[in-house]
This record gives C-alpha cells, structure tokens and sequence, in this order.
C-alpha cells in the first residue's frame, strides 16, 4: 500500500519502522538511567528504601546490608515497623502511617532499627510519600546510620554529667576567665564563695573582684601559684583567696582564657594570726610570771616590815591606821600577783573542796579591769551555796576565758552577768554530758552581745572555728573552757539565739555529793498531746522521749506546717528566742485557745532582764532542764497542781 504527501510516496512500513527504532531508542535510555539509578543506589551509603502505603518493602538499595545486615533480597516484602525498636515505635509508625495519607509530604526520621546480630543501631532518615506518582507508586525512605554520632552524643552527656558532679564535689572553686575578663565558667562552689547572680546575663559579665589576679597572669605568660587575694562580697563580708592560674592559649599562641583553682584561706589566715597572738601572749604571759615572782619578792618584804612594826606603833593608832592601809594594799597587790601566776603556767591540779563564790568575789576586780567601763560586771550569787570539790586554778581560766569570749561578742558594750545557784540534774539533762543523777552547783556566765546561729553554735568548742561575724576565733578560749571542765567531773552547756546574747552553764559537783532529786511520781499522760519546738535538735529529741515515757503523745515542729491544727493538742512547749514562727504559734494558739504554753529558754531569768528584748513571756522552765521537770510542769499545766484532771 502506497500514501502520498507532498514529499513525496512514503509507506506504512516505513512509518513502522520508524517507530519501532524510537521505541529502541527509549527503552536504551530508560535502560541506562535504571542503570545509572542502580550504580547511584549501589554506590551510596545510605539505604534507599521504596514502601507501599502499608509499610512492606518494595525495593531497597545495598546498603541495607553494611548498615542493619539483611541482603537485599531477603527485605523485598518485609515489613519496616518490626525492625523498629519498640520504644520508637509508638512515635514512628503514627508518623508513616499519617505521611501515607498526604501525597507529596516530607517528613525527617530517627529511630533504633534492629541489626541482624541482634543488637540496636540509631538510624535518620528522611521519608516522602511518591504514591501519587505512577513511576514510584510508593514511599521513598532515605537512611544513614548515625549509631557512632548517638553514641558519642551519650559519651558527651555522660562526661558533661561526670564533670558536674566532680565540681559540685569538689571543695576547690574553679574559674574560667576570658582574656577579656569575662566569666566563662564557674563551679558551684566558685559561685557559692564569689556570691555570683543566679541570672545568666550577669553572671556572662564581668568579673572585678579577680580583675587584680587576671591582670598578674596575663602579664606573667605561665602558669601563677599561690596569689593572695582580698575581695569583698555583696553583703560586706571580706574573704581571702589563693588562687592557682593557668593561661590557656588559643592556636596562634595567645592567651584566649585563664583557669582559676580558688580556695579559701579566710579562717586560716585569722587562725594563724590568733595563733600568733596567743603566742605573744604565752610570752607576755611568762614575763608576767617573772615580774610578779619579783613583785612577791618585794611584798614580802613590805608586808613582813608591816607586821612587824604593828607592835612597834601599838601607842600610835594614826601610825598603826596607815600601816594598815599599807598592808591592806599589799595584800590586793599580793592577790593580782597570785592571778599573774596561775595564768602564767599550768601548774598540776589540785582539786580540793573550794566555795565558787570566794573564788567569783577574788577574781571581780581583775574581771572588771579587763572588761574595761563600756562593760558592766554584775554578780547575782546564791550565798547559800555549797563547797565544790575544783581546782583553783582551773575555776580561775574557766572564769577568765569565759569573760573574754563575752567580751569579743560585745564590741558596742554591754553587762556581763555571773550567776551561781544550786540545780538539779539528771543523767541526759545536759546533751553530750552522762552525768550521775543529783544536785550541782551551776555557775552561769550571760552577756548581752550579739548571740549566735546555729552554724557557730555547733562549732562553738572547735579550737579551729572562726566566727564569720566577728572575723576572731574564740575556739581555743572556749575549747580550754571545756577541758577545763571536763577535767573538774563536770558538764558545760552552751543557750544562745541570734541577736539575744549567750548564756554559759557550767555544772560542777559540790564537795559532799547532793542527793538525787526523788523521782516524780508516775503520773500517766492519758494521751493528752503536746507540741514541742526547740531550735536545739538535742533538747527536741530529749523532750519528745521523756514526754513518750511519761504516756504523751509529742509532736515536733513539723506540725506547724500543717493548714489545720491538731484539734486534740494539749500544751505547747516552745522556746521564747522563735521569732520566725510567731505568725504560726499566733495562729494555732488563735484555733486552739485551749491550748496550755509553756515557755523554755537557756538563759536565767536574770539573763533574760538584760536583754533589750520583748519576749512572748517569762521562761517557764530553764535549759538543761530534767525529765522530772519536763513532766512536773505538762501535768500542772494539763490536770492543774492537784494533778487530777
């Protein structure tokens, strides 16, 4: 069959031909792009995976077999979402599922896929939903492994974690500083000693408290020991520093940052200067001893000529009344001389039956002059106390030491109470202190100073502590109290609030032992409730056993935190130094106005006049106080003096 155009004659086999030739001609073209496909798949170390809208495999490239393990051939229709760690899961497949449903959308992967060992591999991918396109008719999953990035994230993480808890454990504060002066880095403890803003901008700002020690380093060039350092905190307070430098340099050799070990050496620095002092006065104090070896030379002399010319001016009574006087004066000197000497030496001890208040009424004179006039010395002394059995010399340092540290805590002036009086006490009444069971002599030393918290309390007998708000170290002083003490058989016990002075108790053993105290008569609680609070964790434990024994239900502090008030509770035992929880006594006294209060505190009645203080009330019971006290003054209070409810 013949066509014709203008052309000429053309044939229908020739148009056949033609087309059977562009057909060739495109199936080599789509041949090599499978092929050129099919090299880019084999040669990528990614896994190019194509998944039906179901989740079977389709395809995928090679590298399924370096990555999760599978040839190829075995992951042509498997489904994807078993390899997927089941914690992923819940996450992954709602993703996949939802992307299915979306022509064209993308979305980005990471999840743990299941290595044919057995053992879990991290995987990225990124997933586009091609159903909608007849050439794809799927979903094309993209993959890498990212097992080593994952781990060394972990690894990151878990030094970032290790290096955390080594600074916070670490009581050397570290500091990093740019060359410029600003703050890098700062360890816990570096922010707690530098008192650092807790905001990130300021604390990114710079640093002029370590401007002087920066400054030192970068003009060195090398690694600076031991800088001595002063700074000044936000609230006043003054710290000394020694600092450690290393500069760090960036790659073109200059320094970039400086490292800081900063410890600090405030308390040895004072430490080392009261050390200095008592020495100075160890050596003033055997100079001393030395003068008034000779002072006693020569008194003896002028009190032997007095009494011997007493007899010579019998006749005369002016004569014989300025001999007198000389004699008089010789005498007193001859006491301070005494007082020189026992302060001067450790002489072995002498216990011997002695009356504390001769030796309180010796030593006022010397007291008052070291007190000096903005310090008022007063004595309130039971006279009908009993001989104790002590050494002199020992009362004398107790008595000498004790004023002194009260001293230190009245930099403005104040008045210096000595109390005596006889108590009773029983094993447990003085915490720290086994004692036997019976009456003592107490002598009481209050002042009117500055009191203490509770951090200096529980230091107060260290012989290294240093008070941070008087900058002067009393531990030796008071350490030597205690030893003292100790060695005399007896207990010290220590009653001081912040901003309301300090009391000092001292209970020693009388001559002829006292008898103990009779028990009180067991008298049961019948469960009646009592609320104890008490800054003293020692007095807290020991009223809440004593009462438990007695058949009471006691409670702690803890109750005061509760938004309703126990309805059963009875009396209320609490310390009058609580200014922090009036609001809560007010408002549970407001609920309860039922409720019994009595009141303790560790200072004597005559402590508490001279106080400048508005106090709640007059103590009802006296720290230490006995377990029988404890329990004589809930029963009044509960069922009245008849002790019947």
């Amino acid at each position: 069959m013949v066509t014709m155009n203008g052309d000429g004659p053309t044939t229908c086999l020739d148009q056949g031909e033609q087309l059977r030739r562009r057909v060739e001609q495109l199936e080599r073209q789509l041949a090599a792009a499978e092929q050129r496909l099919l090299a880019f798949a084999e040669g990528s170390s990614e896994v190019v995976a194509l998944l039906d809208a179901r989740g079977t495999i389709c395809a995928i490239s090679p590298a399924v077999e370096h990555i999760l393990g599978y040839a190829p051939a075995a992951c042509l229709g498997m489904l994807l979402y078993p390899l997927i760690h089941p914690e992923d899961q819940a996450r992954i497949v709602p993703l996949l599922e939802s992307l299915a449903l979306a022509p064209g959308a993308r979305t980005s992967l990471q999840m743990r896929m299941r290595h044919q060992n057995g053992q879990w591999c991290w995987v990225e991918a990124t997933a586009k939903n091609q159903l909608h396109i007849p050439a794809a008719a799927g979903i094309v999953l993209n993959a890498h492994d990212v097992t080593a990035l994952h781990r060394a994230e972990e690894q990151i993480q878990a030094d970032r974690e290790l290096w955390d808890a080594v600074m916070s454990a670490s009581t050397t504060a570290i500091v990093v500083m740019s060359a410029a002066g600003q703050l890098v880095f700062a360890s816990p403890r570096a922010e707690q000693l530098l008192a650092l803003p807790a905001d990130e901008p300021a604390r990114r700002a710079t640093l002029p408290a370590l401007d002087m020690p920066l400054r030192q380093v970068l003009d060195r060039g090398e690694p600076t020991p031991d800088i001595h350092h002063t700074i000044s905190l936000p609230n006043g307070e003054q710290r000394v520093l020694s600092l450690n430098g290393i500069p760090v340099r960036a790659a073109a050799g200059q320094i970039s940052s400086v490292v800081f070990s900063i410890a600090d050496i405030t308390d040895q620095q004072i430490f080392a200067q009261q050390l200095i002092r008592r020495q100075q006065m160890e050596a003033v104090g055997r100079l001393a001893g030395g003068v008034a070896h000779d002072f006693n030379n020569a008194l003896t002399v002028i009190l032997g000529a007095c009494s011997f010319m007493m007899d010579e001016v019998a006749q005369h009574p002016a004569l014989r009344h300025d001999l007198e006087q000389i004699q008089e004066a010789g005498e007193r000197v001859s006491i301070l001389t005494r007082q020189l000497l026992a302060l001067s030496r450790q002489p072995a001890l002498m216990p011997q039956p002695l009356q504390l208040n001769t030796s309180i009424e010796r030593l006022r004179l010397m007291l008052q002059r070291m007190l000096g006039r903005q310090v008022e010395l007063r004595l309130q002394l039971d006279l009908a106390l009993g001989l104790i059995i002590a050494d002199a010399h020992q009362i004398d340092l107790v008595l000498v030491n004790l004023a002194a540290h009260a001293l230190d805590s009245m930099p403005q002036g104040g008045t210096l109470l000595i109390e005596t009086a006889e108590v009773a006490l029983d094993a447990t009444s003085v915490p720290g202190h086994t004692l036997t069971p019976g009456r003592y002599a107490m002598l009481a030393v209050s002042d009117t100073g500055e009191g203490m918290d509770r951090a200096a309390y529980e230091r107060i007998f260290d012989p290294f502590f240093v008070s941070r708000r008087s900058g002067t170290s009393n531990g030796l002083v008071l350490s030597s109290v205690q030893r003292a003490v100790l060695q005399l058989g007896g207990a010290i016990w220590v009653g001081s609030d912040l901003g309301y002075g300090s009391t000092f108790k001292v209970f020693l053993p009388f001559a002829t032992a006292g008898a103990a105290p009779p028990p009180a008569p067991p008298f049961p609680g019948l469960r009646r409730s009592v609320l104890v609070v008490d800054p003293d964790p020692h007095v807290l434990a020991f009223a809440r056993a004593a009462l438990a024994l007695a058949g009471y239900q006691a409670f702690g502090p803890e109750l005061l935190e509760h938004a309703c008030p126990h309805e059963a509770l009875d009396v209320l035992i609490i310390d009058v130094h609580t200014p922090e929880l009036a609001a809560q006594v007010a408002r549970l006294m407001a609920a309860l106005p039922q409720l019994q209060v009595i009141y303790t505190s560790g200072h004597t009645h005559a402590a508490l006049a001279l106080l400048a203080q508005t106090l709640p009330a007059l103590p009802d019971l006296i720290k230490p106080f006995t377990a029988d006290a404890l329990i004589s003054c809930v029963q009044a209070r509960c069922f009245g003096d008849s002790g019947v409810a």
